[in-house]
């Protein structure tokens, strides 16, 4: 039986509020399973992506001595297929096989990111295995990494993290951007209230409309233009999140006193 919940520190993963839209897609306990595990082991490590193959959905991801991180999903291979095939064909999941061994082909699955014209990073075509390694052991070893790369670089100010741009950003998003973009939402936002209100109205349509919620970068250029990411009419038509009510009405007077103080060109 289950103990009850403990309070969410570290220990939680992040859950996308397009998969809860997108609940109604989902047509089997397996495929919920096996996009939730996926979730877990991605953005749950705050990894833009993990690949996950058969054996680790039915047993877990293993870490370097051998031990297991989790159970898996717990369900049985033919059950984790049949979940695998529901999520890839509702657009969920991508998968590739790796046919190197011929007498053994092992398959991968990861997230499907959505692909926008305002640019969605690419997922590197050369990362194609599995890290045995877990989520913590690769987090600390890409800080001490970056730590001896940056020695000469200032110190982060510890309250970056409460900027009105990045606590707009985590309001919204309800999570953190990554810390070295933390320069450069607040040197290009600012703290001008005009400027905190359009940022804010990007982050909601960027939302609204589905697009990968990890390029920041696109977040940024839709700013710098004044402009709210909309779609061309195929899908999402008209969808926007309750925190954009009261937001459209006041667009267009908010952009001109941008422009009037210099804010935007």
């Amino acid at each position: 039986m289950f103990q009850g919940f403990n309070e969410p520190k570290e220990n939680w993963s992040k859950l996308p509020h397009e998969f809860i839209n997108a609940l109604p897609l989902v047509s089997s306990e397996s495929e919920l399973k096996v996009i939730l595990y996926i979730l877990r082991h991605t953005w749950g490590y705050g990894d833009s992506e993990k690949k996950i193959t058969l054996d680790e959905f039915a047993n877990g991801r293993k870490r370097r001595d051998g031990t297991h991180i989790d159970n898996g999903t717990g369900q049985s291979i033919n059950a984790i297929k049949d979940g695998l095939k529901r999520a890839a064909e509702h657009g969920f999941i991508d998968s590739e096989t790796d046919e190197s061994d011929k007498a053994r082909h092992k398959s991968y699955y990861w997230l499907k990111m959505s692909e926008v014209d305002s640019g969605v990073s690419e997922v590197d075509s050369q990362q194609s295995t599995v890290d045995p390694r877990t989520e913590k052991e690769t987090k600390k070893e890409t800080k001490k990494e970056g730590a001896s790369k940056n020695d000469a670089r200032p110190t982060e100010s510890p309250k970056a993290s409460t900027h009105p741009a990045i606590v707009i950003y985590r309001e919204v998003k309800r999570s953190y951007p990554r810390k070295e973009l933390y320069p450069m939402i607040i040197e290009q936002v600012g703290d001008s209230q005009a400027a905190l209100d359009l940022w804010r109205a990007v982050l909601i349509g960027w939302s609204a409309v589905g697009w990968n919620p990890m390029n920041v970068s696109g977040m940024l250029e839709f700013f710098r233009r004044g402009e709210i990411p909309k779609t061309n009419g195929n899908g999402n038509k008209g969808r926007m999140l309750p925190e954009d009510r009261g937001v459209k009405t006041r667009m267009s007077d908010m952009l001109a006193l941008m422009r009037n103080k210099g804010v935007l060109e």
